[in-house]
């Protein structure tokens, strides 16, 4: 619904990506507009991606200084361009 996106776009302070590369090497590749310092260190904190040997959890939320967040990870299955990106995470933060 055209409508429901529009709304929801709106309300989303930023848009992040993260990406573990095979080394196991987890790094903040993009953003948009901005992620302060602070809640980048919370959110790799409670993503799954800086842990070695884990299970990927698809989806995660939570809240930091009155800032709702959420987390989506995604394990690479086909594949592309990025060979060695087997993982990476959007995060969302949203205003509480």
């Amino acid at each position: 619904d055209k409508e429901w996106n529009m709304a929801t776009s709106e309300m989303m302070l930023s848009l992040g990506l993260i990406e573990k590369d095979v080394n196991a090497d987890t790094l903040w590749v993009w953003c948009y507009p901005s992620i302060s310092a602070d809640l980048r260190e919370v959110l790799l904190r409670k993503c799954c991606l800086p842990l070695n040997n884990q299970v990927l959890h698809t989806f995660v939320f939570g809240q930091y200084c009155r800032t709702w967040y959420y987390i989506t990870t995604v394990e690479v299955q086909e594949p592309t361009a990025l060979k060695k990106v087997p993982n990476f995470m959007f995060s969302t933060p949203l205003p509480s």
